[in-house]
């Protein structure tokens, strides 16, 4: 049964993420955005963290006006769903939903 409530948006941004394991160790993984909503994000990814899992996660959105910075969008989120790399099959990722994002300027973009 569709569980969302939100409308998905295709988008197609670098998403670079972190994480801690159960043992305190900490991961870091990069992929890109399938599709984001204003509580969510799938990202494709061959190193994503297990379901249940709370990472943060930082997209990098193109400027949307020439000559305008790019813009960084942060988000704490939780994996609620993991599609594994299998062989021949659809590219994998993960679902994670968040209650907030923050946007940026970029940081290398940024002038003094």
């Amino acid at each position: 049964m569709e569980q969302r409530h939100q409308t998905r948006y295709s988008l197609c941004a670098r998403a670079d993420f972190k994480w801690r394991d159960r043992e305190g160790i900490h991961h870091r993984g990069e992929g890109f955005t399938r599709d984001i909503s204003p509580t969510g994000m799938f990202v494709y990814t061959d190193s994503h963290p297990p379901a249940g899992t709370h990472i943060r996660v930082e997209l990098c959105l193109s400027s949307l006006a020439e000559g305008a910075s790019a813009l960084r969008m942060s988000a704490k989120a939780r994996v609620v769903r993991v599609n594994p790399v299998t062989p021949g099959g659809p590219q994998g990722g993960f679902a994670a939903v968040s209650k907030t994002f923050l946007l940026h300027s970029s940081k290398k973009d940024a002038t003094a």
